[in-house]
């Protein structure tokens, strides 16, 4: 059996982002029983829809012990994968087919309205991840401004 440790500092960011804890280890639980996620040094990256919102959770995993070392979200619909630049390497590789991810755009929709967003793809199975840093800047900024934009 598998034991999640998730720090008071990681609860309370998680806290502060809105996601419960419990879909922490929803996520990562999702990421190592389908392999679906992405592996850096001894980092993995696992995302899972739960809801109308998706979670993203950075892991490192050490035998059978999992530390989460961060987690974020968003709520735009995740669309198709645009543009992948062959040449522009990441140094995320998805798990499963053993690939460097590379940088890419992805559509993505919230209330009604759809936009562009830099996002990771495997460039063998398409499957395509957000850096933190792009959602709690760029996707975060986008929704509250949509949000004004409808009120």
């Amino acid at each position: 059996m598998v034991e999640i440790n998730i720090s008071d500092e990681v609860k309370k960011l998680a806290e502060e982002r809105g996601i419960p804890v419990e879909q922490l280890k929803e996520v990562v639980q999702q990421g190592e029983a389908t392999g679906e996620k992405l592996i850096f040094e001894d980092q993995n990256l696992a995302k899972k829809q739960i809801g109308t919102t998706t979670v993203y959770v950075v892991y490192k995993r050490s035998g059978d012990v999992i530390d989460v070392v961060t987690a974020y979200s968003h709520r735009m619909e995740e669309k198709e994968v645009t543009d992948p630049v062959p040449d522009d390497v990441q140094p995320w590789r998805c798990n499963k087919c053993n690939k460097n991810t590379v940088r890419a755009s992805m559509n993505v929709s919230y209330l009604g309205i759809t936009r562009q967003a830099p996002t990771m793809v495997c460039p063998d199975c398409g499957a395509s991840y957000f850096e933190e840093h792009i959602v709690t800047k760029t996707l975060c900024t986008a929704m509250c401004l949509f949000e004004k934009k409808r009120a």
